[in-house]
């Protein structure tokens, strides 16, 4: 055998060698959760959905009065569980600027830890709605986008209550979403560097009672941690790759590139907080981009996005809700959680090796430095022939 050609199999074979042993060290660096009883609690009640809207205003839009209203709702709610004030604050509703003449709120509880810790997670949802949207009525509700996602946290809220976490968890009801994410980026810029590091994890519900499917986000490259979540047993998928569009988006302060990043998710990506943002629909679609139904047309930014609509196209939404709910109670609640989350910030990072495009890319740029190393050899070789 020729000593180019049995240079260039020996390259082949330690380039597969090394990435095969790169990808087997750390994707199996993981922490794995101890699996744990988990049972078929209903958390989110029929009519929580129906109350909520019943009882707030129909116009929630960022700056409106019935969003600082609505504010006032979701602190009672905090207040009705003692939860502690976040930080220095003496209230639940954390005011901050729209441009000139208008302001927004958080409303933000902390349910403390059982311990002394500055550990945390946060669970937020947006409670503003789209009824006026850049200059427009659209007459949106705001049933599924995203009162939805507010019950499914103030479920969640009444659900931990009972449970003694040796970390603290902070819920927050996002105002201003709408417009640009300007509730979560606000939270997350009174943040120090140094007190970032203390969030094990960030969970974003957003428009999750509609469509065929049920999806999760953590990222546009595996990521260890939610090897602890059982989506399986709670019917929910990952976010498919096809419809992620750019993987940089998150990173050049436009936060509607690709679906994934089409929320309060996005603030925490940004600081590289690790994040999980649930939400619902149907990415198989045969049509182009996101939808939210096979069947249906999109109802989230319209005037259809009321209960009534909500519930003729999708009865089992609550279902939904539940399998969200339920999915996050569970995981938080499992003894090693805490410990995985610390982990996965420790681990160097090799998870984009998961994914066969990337795999497949390498495989060609190994190939094209085989064939440039090939090329020129042959170069070589007719230079010396020609020169004797």
């Amino acid at each position: 055998m020729k000593k180019s050609a049995l240079v260039s199999i020996i390259s082949v074979i330690c380039f597969l060698l090394i990435t095969f042993i790169i990808y087997g060290t750390f994707s199996n660096f993981y922490v794995y959760a101890d699996s744990m009883s988990e049972s078929n609690d209903i958390i989110v009640k029929p009519d929580a959905l129906s109350i909520y809207l019943s009882k707030t205003d129909i116009d929630k839009s960022a700056g409106s009065n019935g969003e600082s209203r609505t504010s006032v709702y979701l602190s009672d709610y905090m207040k009705s569980f003692d939860l502690s004030f976040y930080g220095e604050m003496n209230s639940y509703i954390d005011k901050f600027r729209l441009g000139i003449d208008k302001e927004s709120q958080n409303v933000i509880g902390v349910k403390k830890a059982s311990i002394e810790t500055n550990d945390c997670i946060i669970i937020g949802a947006h409670y503003d709605n789209s009824y006026f949207l850049n200059g427009y009525q659209t007459y949106s509700i705001g049933a599924l986008d995203n009162a939805t996602g507010v019950v499914c946290l103030m479920s969640l809220i009444k659900q931990f209550n009972e449970t003694n976490l040796p970390f603290n968890i902070i819920y927050i009801f996002y105002g201003a979403e709408e417009i640009g994410l300007s509730g979560s980026e606000t939270f997350i810029n009174s943040y120090t560097t140094e007190s970032k590091k203390d969030i094990l994890l960030a969970i974003n519900l957003d428009n999750i009672g509609c469509g065929e499917y049920t999806y999760y986000y953590a990222g546009d490259s595996a990521n260890s941690f939610t090897k602890i979540f059982n989506f399986d047993r709670y019917n929910i998928s990952s976010m498919p790759y096809y419809s992620k569009l750019n993987i940089l988006s998150s990173f050049e302060g436009s936060a509607y590139t690709h679906i994934g990043l089409q929320s309060d998710n996005t603030a925490f990506i940004r600081e590289g907080i690790k994040t999980i943002s649930f939400f619902s629909g149907n990415l198989n679609s045969i049509n182009a981009g996101y939808k939210e139904s096979e069947k249906y047309e999109n109802i989230s930014h319209t005037k259809d996005d009321n209960l009534s609509t909500l519930l003729h196209y999708y009865p089992n939404y609550n279902d939904k809700l539940n399998n969200v709910a339920n999915l996050i109670f569970y995981t938080v609640t499992k003894d090693n959680f805490q410990n995985t989350m610390l982990n996965s910030y420790m681990e160097m990072d090799f998870s984009f090796l998961n994914n066969k495009l990337i795999i497949f890319g390498m495989g060609i740029f190994g190939i094209l430095i085989l064939c440039g190393y090939k090329g020129k050899q042959i170069e070589n070789k007719n230079l010396n022939d020609n020169t004797k």
